[in-house]
């Protein structure tokens, strides 16, 4: 039986990123992909999984592997975003 595999807009989504950078993940051998019939290409969900653990510290799920976790944003603040006031 084959590991799951989602869309890659499942797995830009999940990651944070856009759509492209998961094709160029793919074509560089970062994440592994399956091949359809149909000639579209899908994640596996597994490689999705690690980098996401790598990216954001995310812990195992194994409750639903398809759901798509809502991230914590702080670290995406600009580090001198206090510095200029909201107008």
């Amino acid at each position: 039986m084959s590991e799951p595999c989602i869309t890659f807009r499942e797995a830009a989504q999940r990651l944070g990123v856009h759509e492209n950078t998961i094709r160029n993940w793919a074509n560089r051998g970062i994440l592994a992909t399956v091949t359809l019939p149909t000639g579209r290409r899908k994640v596996n969900s597994a490689d999705v999984e690690r980098l996401e653990q790598q990216m954001f510290d995310v812990p195992r799920r194994m409750e639903n592997p398809n759901s798509i976790p809502v991230l914590p944003t702080a670290h995406l603040r600009r580090p001198d975003a206090d510095v200029y006031p909201q107008v």
